[in-house]
């Protein structure tokens, strides 16, 4: 598929000259500097990178969002990462965006790509059916540089319904537990690479992504990082928007490929399954406490979105329960 042209234009502004402390060589020659005299004209701030697999239609909306950013527009590129698409996305080389291929099947292996490519001393990470707000970037910049010992952001994640008057059991639930970023950030310390943000010379230090993950290569990363000495922090005015999964079918398949990765970083580390009988037995319960706090919580919305976001719970609970058994089990883990 060919991405449309108009949503490629850019003005050809001067790139401002930006200093980031603690740039390694290997990150200087990334940005074809191995003097490490940054001029100007040859100089951007942030690589955004997307990997994206068969769905050509969302990218094309998030391409309109980094068309609208506030920052310059000549201050970043765009490296957007087929990683095998039945289609094959196309995009003009236009010394702005670029499409790169990775056949190893995984987003994890399909951010590397954008890693290995990119030309700035920021990699900022979303996902094809991510919106970028218009101050995303600029946000994440200015504070990136107000804190030059900070190495990585992680930027809020709002979860938005396709009919914000006919949500689905599905919607108002995600609304609910869809991407928690401050938690993740502050109390497990990664960030959902929907909204990831590092300094490349953090890449050179520690490591890419680890390919072997179909899922939680987030939080092996960040806990990785973290670990080794690099600071992350929760940066909400750098928001993007994500559209809410509307049925039951999407969000247990999402329910099985994060449970998989969960199980496959426990294999990763050495540890045990992270999902023992007992815990599973557990989940055979109904959740009748989690369904009276939802029927009385007027936050969720009017009682027939309550009595939905109900449904949800029954459902998503024993999913997870299934899952449980199920993967101790089956050793695939879907993309």
């Amino acid at each position: 598929m060919r991405i449309d042209k108009a949503i490629l234009r850019r003005s050809k502004d001067r790139v401002d000259r930006v200093t980031v402390a603690g740039e390694s060589r290997a990150t200087r020659e990334r940005c074809g500097d191995t003097d490490g005299q940054y001029e100007g004209n040859n100089r951007m701030k942030v690589s955004v990178v997307i990997p994206v697999f068969n769905d050509h239609s969302s990218l094309e909306r998030c391409l309109a969002g980094l068309e609208q950013q506030t920052l310059s527009s000549n201050d970043f590129e765009v490296i957007i990462v087929d990683n095998g698409s039945s289609e094959p996305v196309r995009v003009d080389y236009d010394g702005h965006h670029r499409v790169e291929v990775e056949t190893r099947p995984g987003s994890y292996a399909a951010r590397n790509k954008g890693i290995a490519v990119a030309r700035a001393p920021i990699i900022a990470f979303t996902d094809a059916d991510c919106i970028p707000s218009p101050g995303w970037l600029a946000s994440a910049v200015a504070f990136l540089n107000d804190h030059p010992d900070v190495a990585s952001i992680g930027g809020s994640v709002q979860v938005f319904p396709q009919d914000p008057e006919h949500r689905t059991p599905i919607e108002i639930y995600e609304a609910e537990h869809g991407f928690p970023q401050q938690v993740y950030v502050e109390k497990r310390r990664f960030a959902a690479t929907a909204n990831l943000l590092v300094r490349s010379n953090v890449f050179d230090a520690v490591g890419t992504f680890s390919s072997d993950l179909r899922s939680g290569g987030d939080v092996e990363f960040g806990n990785r990082s973290i670990d080794a000495g690099y600071p992350m922090r929760y940066v909400a005015s750098a928001m993007v928007r994500h559209p809410a999964r509307r049925s039951f079918e999407s969000y247990t398949k999402k329910q099985r490929r994060t449970m998989s990765g969960t199980r496959d970083l426990a294999s990763l580390r050495g540890n045990p399954y992270p999902y023992p009988i007992p815990g599973a037995m557990r989940n055979l319960l109904p959740p009748f406490r989690s369904i009276l706090r939802a029927i009385g919580d007027p936050t969720i919305g009017p009682l027939k979105d309550r009595l939905k976001y109900s449904v949800a719970i029954v459902v998503t609970h024993y999913a997870r329960a299934f899952y449980r058994f199920f993967l101790r089990r089956n050793g695939s883990s879907p993309r």
